[in-house]
C-alpha cells in the first residue's frame, strides 16, 4: 500500500491547500489573464436586445352578426367563422407555424445574410439592409436549394473583387473588375449588383453572403420567434424575438403579425368571392323567373281590359291575409331549400362553401351547415397547402358523406312545410267556397299576382344579402389588432456581466490553475521519458 493511500481525508485536504498556496501566482495570473478577456468582451460584444409586441385577437361582430335573423342569421356565421370557432392557442400556433414564418422570410429576404468580417473573419458585422453589395437571383431559386452557398467577398481600394463561392463540395474563384457582375456556377447565375451603400463604404473590406432556401431558415427564426399567450380565455397574444440588429427584429415581428393579417384577408375575401358570385347568379335567374311573372300580370291585365281588379279583389285578401302570408312565408323557405338543393346536387360545388342557410328556424339543420362548411374550409386549406396529404382521401369522403347527409336533412325539411302548404291550401279551400261569387277572371288573377310576389320576395331577400355582405366585407378590420409596437426592452439579453463573471471565477480561478498545478508535472515526465 502506498503513503499516499494511508492519508486520511484531512492530510488529503491539507496537502492541496498547501499545493495551491504554492503555486498562488498560477491563480494570480489566470485571474487576471481570464478578468481581462472577459472585460474586452463584455465592451467588444455587440448586444442582444429582445424585442416585443403584443396584439390582440380581434371578434368583428360584422363578420358573424345576426342581422336578419328571422330569415337566415348571420352568413358567414353560419360558414364557421364567427367567435366560437376560434381558440387562442390555435391561432398562435398558426402564427408561428413554419408556412407563416416562411412567408416572413420571403418578404424580408432572410434567406441572405450579409456579414462584414474582420480580422481574419474572427470579428464579424452584421449588415442586414446595409450592404454595400447585394446578392440577386430569381426568387423561386431558392426552393430548389440542397445545400447553403456561401460567398466570400473581397473588395479592394480601386473597388475590384475576388469572389470565393463554396457549394458542398463545390469550390469556384471569380473575378469581378466592375459591380454589376455575373457569377456563373453550376447550380445558377448569380448577380452581384452595387446597393445605395457601395460608395460610401470605407475599402478595403471582407463580405459574406450566405444564400439558402426558404425552409432551411423559416426552421431557424421559428425556433427564435416566441409566441405565447397567458390563458385560453384571453385574445391577447404576445410576440418576441432576441436579436443584435433592432431594426431587423422589428420587422421579423412586424412582419409576422402582417402575414397573419394577409392571410386572414385572403380567408375574408376567398368567402365573400364564392359567396357573392354565387347569390348573384341567383339573382340572375329570380330576376328573369320575376320578370316573366310581371308580363303574365300585364297580359292578364291586357287580355281582360282590367284597370282595377285591386279593388274587386279587397274582400278576398282581407279574409284570406293570414293564410296568404303564411302560405308565402313557407313557399320563401321552400324556394330557398331548392336553391341548396341545386347547389349541392351540382357536381361543380362539391367542394365550394355553403353560401347561406335559408332554413334558419331550423336550429339543427343551421347548425349542421355551420359544421359541414367548417370541414370544408379545413379541407381546401389542405389542398392548397398540401396536396399531397394522406387525410385528403378520408376527409374527402368523409365530407362526401356530410354532404349527402346535409341533402337528406334538407329535404325532409322540404316535406315538412310542403304538408304546412298542404293544411293551408285546405283551408285556402273552405275559405274559396264561402265567396264562389268571386269572379273566375279575378280568381286567376290573385294566382298570378301570388306567382309574382313570391319571386319579389326572393328578389329583394337575395338583394338584401349582397348588401349584407358588401357592408360586412367592407367593415372587416385586421384580425389582430397591435397594442403595443415592437419595442426594445431596455436592459440587453447579452453580454451578461454575471455570466462573465462566473465563467472568469470558473477559468480563472479553478480550472485553468489547476490544470496548470497538475497538468505541468506530467508533461515533465512525459518529456524525461522521451
Amino acid at each position: 500500500m502506498s503513503t499516499s493511500d494511508n492519508k486520511t481525508e484531512k492530510e488529503k485536504v491539507i496537502q492541496f491547500i498547501c499545493l495551491c498556496l504554492a503555486h498562488w501566482y498560477y491563480f494570480i495570473i489566470s485571474g487576471i489573464v481570464c478578468a481581462a478577456i472577459g472585460l474586452l468582451y463584455f465592451k467588444t460584444a455587440v448586444p442582444v436586445y429582445t424585442i416585443q409586441s403584443q396584439v390582440a385577437l380581434r371578434h368583428d361582430e360584422s363578420l358573424g352578426g345576426t342581422v336578419s335573423k328571422g330569415q337566415t342569421g348571420g352568413i358567414l356565421s353560419a360558414m364557421g367563422l364567427g367567435k366560437s370557432s376560434e381558440n387562442i392557442e390555435d391561432e398562435a400556433n398558426i402564427m408561428g407555424s413554419q408556412g407563416n414564418i416562411k412567408q416572413v422570410v420571403k418578404i424580408l429576404n432572410l434567406n441572405k445574410v450579409y456579414t462584414q468580417t474582420y480580422f481574419f473573419g474572427l470579428s464579424k458585422t452584421s449588415l442586414y439592409d446595409q450592404s454595400p453589395v447585394l446578392l440577386e437571383i430569381d426568387p423561386s431559386h431558392a426552393d430548389t436549394l440542397t445545400s447553403n452557398v456561401l460567398f466570400k467577398i473581397a473588395v479592394n481600394k480601386e473597388g475590384k473583387a475576388k469572389v470565393k463561392v463554396k457549394w458542398g463540395k463545390y469550390r469556384e474563384s471569380f473575378q469581378v473588375d466592375a459591380f454589376p457582375a455575373t457569377i456563373s456556377t453550376t447550380i445558377g447565375d448569380f448577380v452581384l449588383a452595387p446597393s445605395p451603400y457601395f460608395e460610401q463604404f470605407k475599402r478595403p473590406y471582407n463580405l459574406t453572403i450566405l444564400y439558402t432556401n426558404y425552409n432551411y431558415m423559416a426552421q431557424i427564426y421559428k425556433e427564435t420567434i416566441e409566441i405565447e399567450f397567458y390563458k385560453k380565455s384571453s385574445d391577447m397574444i404576445f410576440l418576441s424575438t432576441n436579436g443584435s440588429n433592432i431594426d431587423r427584429a422589428k420587422n421579423i415581428v412586424n412582419t409576422t403579425i402582417n402575414v397573419y393579417n394577409q392571410k386572414w384577408d385572403f380567408d375574408k375575401s376567398y368567402v365573400y368571392d364564392h359567396t357573392v358570385s354565387y347569390v348573384n347568379h341567383r339573382l340572375e335567374e329570380t330576376g328573369g323567373a320575376l320578370y316573366d311573372a310581371d308580363k303574365e300580370v300585364q297580359k292578364f291585365k291586357d287580355q281582360y281590359n282590367l284597370t282595377d281588379i285591386e279593388a274587386d279583389v279587397k274582400y278576398y285578401f282581407t279574409v284570406g291575409a293570414s293564410i296568404q302570408e303564411a302560405k308565402l312565408t313557407i313557399e320563401t323557405q321552400i324556394a330557398g331549400m331548392d336553391i341548396l338543393l341545386d347547389f349541392l346536387q351540382d357536381e361543380a360545388n362539391h367542394f365550394e362553401l355553403i353560401p347561406f342557410n335559408i332554413s334558419s328556424e331550423n336550429s339543427a339543420l343551421s347548425a349542421f351547415v355551420g359544421k359541414y362548411n367548417e370541414s370544408m374550409i379545413r379541407l381546401n386549406e389542405i389542398r392548397k397547402s398540401n396536396p399531397q396529404s394522406p387525410l385528403l382521401a378520408s376527409m374527402g369522403g368523409q365530407m362526401e358523406a356530410n354532404r349527402k347527409n346535409l341533402m337528406v336533412s334538407i329535404k325532409k325539411e322540404k316535406e315538412s312545410q310542403e304538408n304546412a302548404i298542404a293544411v293551408l291550401k285546405q283551408k285556402e279551400n273552405v275559405l274559396d267556397k264561402r265567396i264562389g261569387n268571386v269572379p273566375t277572371i279575378e280568381r286567376d288573377y290573385v294566382n298570378l299576382k301570388r306567382n309574382q310576389e313570391l319571386y319579389q320576395t326572393i328578389y329583394i331577400f337575395l338583394l338584401e344579402k349582397k348588401e349584407e355582405l358588401s357592408i360586412r366585407a367592407a367593415a372587416l378590420m385586421p384580425k389582430l389588432k397591435t397594442i403595443d409596437a415592437p419595442y426594445v426592452v431596455n436592459k440587453p439579453v447579452s453580454p451578461d456581466l454575471i455570466k462573465i463573471a462566473l465563467m472568469v471565477l470558473f477559468f480563472g480561478g479553478v480550472a485553468i490553475p489547476l490544470g496548470l498545478i497538475y497538468g505541468i508535472p506530467y508533461i515533465k515526465i512525459i518529456k524525461r521519458r522521451k
